[in-house]
């Protein structure tokens, strides 16, 4: 059997642990010892380990006693400090049904934002409010490195964080500093910890970026901050160049031959690593043969190298407006893997037949390689089927097939729009820099038909692998979307039935074709941008699982993601899956053990995610703060999209989102009402609403905060908007 990575053989299987402390909630709490021999009966000292590290996670406390509980048991609660700016923090419980607490700044006992720790709990809170805790331990310290700006005054060197949460400044000896001067953007790491709140924190700079206003360093300092790999180690680039090198004379013998058969890529004009291919064939009974190609990046990275190690740890590849931050080196991603136009290269395919009504009514899937006949652009392949003449010439030869394309699925997009997928309607910007970094334009540009075709397409290959791996009992990575939560769907239905929308229906048995209902009822409406968002928020996060629970907003019973390895590693787990199943290598040897280690690669997988989305918006709003510096003092139309018990969020058509705090709303006292998503005056009952149309001013665009705010313009000033 083929040799995994350690950090996908290592479980963290605490699920039968956290039933047996259930069982005992009444009752006296376990020793240590019994809740070892549960662990691991055969390895005390080991099961003592991880029970340690449970603890340190904060899902049991060890009492003084040597019992084990939950912390709850003892009046506690374990969870993480997310530190506000203004000096107070929130505890983020451990448990997904955990109570959320308010920290008070003296209370914090030296924890710092992003540390793990274990708190005392007070009484039940007034109505509305959050119940108070307070630092009683810390368990594992959030944060390592800290990335932002050294300066010094008279008693010597210190880094204040780009991040205002952390909200403690990092001491520096002369002698570590690196010769970083003020101003200038770096990176410490943190040698000494506070142990009280007056404490301070110390550091040593190991990494100096450049000069704040130097091209580049902005980004970079978001990928330091996000702890983002944008360097591969030596021996992961050197496997690469020798596995490029040696995919060069490869033998494609046991593949199936494609490379007469027309197939294309459809991509951004940027793009460079090109991982499907698609191809379509009319059938002379009706209906197509449709074939969607996919690299086969398992051919090259083989479990348990270096590269897979490396793949593993960074989960998927990172678009940072001018760079990428791959998955995989380029000798593979832009190399040897990249469907490049005119060279062959191995692929998985899954090769489906679409009756005349564009439905899926067999399928084949099989090793292959293939030649791509033409690199495409999306841009152009609108111009072209929009009859731009222009573009009609370039894609000539490709002609026939794109409108054979867009004719097929069109009919697939019918097909799920009647099931009921979800159309999510949520604008993405696109944002321009000049040659020095600066963001020179923002805009929302419509997607085009081409976005449309190639969408198509891949989610027909993601069903059909899913279901066909589903039905064979393959253990593999699935996309889960899972139904959302009803108190969320109740909120959703007095949000929409405040704006028209009477007996919307969600009050109990959601489907995506109820919610696609309320989308529709309020299309080419002014709130239709507000209520997308609204709806989205109020969804559960899609995220990847070792079951196949479905999609929800697709509408679909199977899901998973195929079409994309080069750059997503759980498309990498599906295409092993596939080809073991292929060649009839996935034994019940092979099979139990990839199931023990489904959950940590879910899980793995899911929060470099969620870190690659987060580190892409905070370079989109670094950008966006940066751009609205030239636009002080200018006044824009919007739309209220947020409302808090401190101000209200204000979107301009081109996403840019500032807020208008409420100190600045100086005719009235203002009551938050979070049910109707407004702040309502409390003397003249003026209302600000999610979704209004409101005038606003740009005041400050703090770009290292990554921060806009605005304040009322002209007629809203004095404006009165009454229920």
């Amino acid at each position: 059997m083929e040799t995994e990575t350690k950090a996908l053989t290592e479980g963290d299987d605490f699920a039968p642990v956290r039933a047996f402390l259930e069982t005992k909630e009444g009752a006296q709490p376990p020793t240590v010892e019994e809740v070892c021999a549960l662990i691991n009966p055969q390895d005390v000292e080991a099961a003592r380990r991880q029970l340690e590290e449970w603890e340190l996670d904060g899902r049991v406390v060890i009492s003084k006693k040597n019992r084990v509980g939950f912390p709850g048991r003892w009046g506690m609660a374990a969870g993480k400090v997310q530190r506000s700016p203004k000096g107070f923090a929130f505890l983020l419980p451990v448990e997904e049904d955990g109570e959320e607490c308010f920290i008070p700044a003296e209370d914090l006992g030296g924890a710092l934002h992003g540390d793990t720790v274990l708190c005392s709990v007070g009484l039940e809170p007034q109505p509305g409010r959050k119940r108070n805790a307070s630092v009683i331990r810390i368990l594992r310290r959030g944060v390592s490195t800290v990335v932002g700006s050294y300066e010094e005054d008279e008693y010597g060197g210190y880094v204040v964080s780009d991040d205002e949460r952390f909200g403690v400044e990092v001491n520096i000896a002369p002698g570590l500093t690196l010769g970083a001067q003020p101003g200038e953007k770096v990176v410490c790491t943190i040698t000494a910890y506070p142990d009280t709140q007056e404490d301070p924190l110390e550091g040593a700079i190991v990494e100096v970026l450049g000069p704040a206003g130097e091209k580049g360093v902005d980004i970079l300092s978001i990928i330091r901050q996000q702890g983002l790999p944008d360097a591969f180690p030596q021996e992961v680039e050197a496997e690469a160049e020798a596995v490029a090198r040696a995919a060069e004379s490869e033998d494609t013998a046991g593949r199936r031959d494609l490379r007469d058969w027309m197939v294309i890529t459809v991509d951004g004009a940027d793009s460079k690593d090109l991982d499907d291919a698609i191809s379509l064939d009319k059938l002379p009974e009706g209906g197509w043969r449709l074939g969607v190609h996919i690299a086969d990046v398992s051919q090259r990275v083989q479990p348990g190298s270096s590269l897979d190690k490396e793949a593993y740890n960074r989960g998927t590849s990172v678009y940072l407006l001018d760079r990428v931050i791959p998955m995989l080196p380029t000798a593979l991603s832009n190399g040897i893997c990249s469907l490049n136009q005119g060279v062959d290269r191995a692929c998985l395919s899954c090769v489906m037949t679409l009756d005349a009504a564009a439905e899926i009514v067999d399928f084949e899937v099989f090793e292959s390689v293939i030649r791509s006949s033409g690199r495409l652009v999306y841009d152009t392949v609108d111009a072209a089927l929009a009859g731009d003449a222009a573009a009609v010439e370039a894609y000539a030869p490709y002609m026939a097939l794109l409108q054979e394309l867009k004719a097929m699925t069109d009919r697939r997009y019918a097909l799920r729009r009647e099931r009921g997928t979800l159309q999510l309607d949520i604008p993405e910007p696109v944002i321009r820099l000049d040659e020095t970094g600066f963001p020179v334009e923002i805009e929302v540009l419509p997607e085009g038909p081409s976005h449309q075709v190639i969408e198509e397409c891949m989610l027909c290959a993601n069903e059909t692998i899913a279901a066909w791996m589903e039905k064979e009992g393959m253990p593999m990575l699935y996309r889960a979307h899972e139904a959302p939560d009803p108190e969320k769907m109740a909120d959703l239905s007095l949000f929409v039935t405040n704006f028209g929308l009477r007996n919307p229906g969600l009050a109990s048995g959601v489907t995506p074709k109820k919610l696609q209902q309320v989308l529709d009822f309020f299309e080419g409406k002014p709130e239709a941008a507000v209520v997308h968002r609204v709806l989205l928020r109020s969804l559960a996060k899609a995220r990847y699982d070792g079951v196949d629970r479905g999609h929800f907003g697709l509408a679909a019973e199977h899901y998973c993601h195929f079409t994309s390895p080069i750059r997503r590693y759980p498309d990498l787990v599906v295409h092993r899956a596939v080809k073991r199943h292929l060649h009839g290598t996935d034994d019940a040897s092979w099979r139990n053990a990839m199931r023990k280690r489904l959950d940590a690669m879910a899980e793995q997988c899911t929060q470099r995610e969620i870190l690659a989305m987060q580190a892409e918006r905070a370079v989109d709003d670094l950008k966006m703060a940066e751009y609205m510096t030239r636009h002080i003092d200018e006044e824009f139309d919007g739309v209220i999209s947020g409302v808090t018990e401190f101000g209200i969020f204000v979107e301009l058509p081109n996403t840019i989102e500032g807020l208008v705090h409420v100190s600045t709303l100086q005719d009235d006292f203002y009551i938050f009402d979070e049910k109707n998503y407004s702040l309502m005056g409390r003397t003249h009952r003026k209302v600000y609403r999610m979704g209004d149309p409101i005038r606003i001013r740009v005041v400050k665009a703090d770009v290292s905060a990554r921060r806009v705010d605005f304040e009322l313009a002209g007629e809203e000033r004095g404006s009165r908007r009454r229920h």
